[in-house]
């Protein structure tokens, strides 16, 4: 199953579960319209958050699990560099090694051929940049959280995540395959189980 019908499915479930509960705890699920700026951040959270759900995706399924698992992780790096410039924080010896240390671990990860001529296990370089475009995305809307505050409901934050990653598929998969992102139907029932399932752990893990 290509990636951007894995994505979409995943997102449409994951919708449905997140509108029931924004229904339980009593959330408007459209937020603070009324306060632009807040309500500015809150899109661009979701345009980040799709992006970077788009990206995840379509890396795991083009490359090996855990070597897309490691790229993800550069976020936390590039998130502690992009808070230096937008919310001012401190960046002390210890987060500059540690930062560091993270960028070697990429690329031994990557393994880039002009770095590892010989090695012949390198990984296809547009795919370790579409997983890094994830994680700057990530970046991007983890600073947006910030800058929304805490007096919006997660479960807002996380409706427009959804729809952005929805938008984003459609508009993706149309322009690489040509058709509408919804599995076709000689999908067996185990991938549909796998489908659903990764809804429920999306939402469990983004809550």
């Amino acid at each position: 199953i290509p990636a951007p019908i894995i994505t979409f499915v995943r997102s449409i479930f994951n919708l449905a579960i997140n509108l029931v509960c924004c229904a339980i705890v009593r959330v408007n699920p459209i937020g603070p319209v009324k306060d632009g700026r807040k309500y500015l951040w809150i899109i661009l959270r979701g345009l980040f958050g799709g992006i970077q759900i788009t990206c995840y995706f379509f890396a795991f399924t083009k490359i090996p699990v855990g070597d897309a698992t490691t790229l993800t992780f550069t976020a936390p790096v590039i998130t502690g560099l992009l808070a230096i410039c937008m919310l001012h924080e401190k960046w002390g010896w210890i987060d500059a090694l540690a930062s560091f240390v993270c960028f070697v671990g990429v690329l031994f990860t990557s393994k880039p051929e002009w770095l590892f001529p010989a090695s012949g296990a390198s990984l296809n370089m547009l795919y370790v940049m579409i997983a890094l475009s994830g994680s700057i995305a990530a970046s991007f809307a983890y600073i947006a959280v910030r800058k929304v505050g805490p007096t919006v409901s997660v479960f807002v934050l996380i409706n427009y995540i959804l729809v952005f990653t929805l938008l984003i598929n459609i508009f993706q998969s149309y322009y690489k395959l040509s058709v509408f992102p919804w599995p076709k139907p000689s999908t067996s029932s185990t991938a549909w189980w796998l489908l659903v399932g990764t809804a429920f752990l999306g939402a469990g893990a983004q809550i």
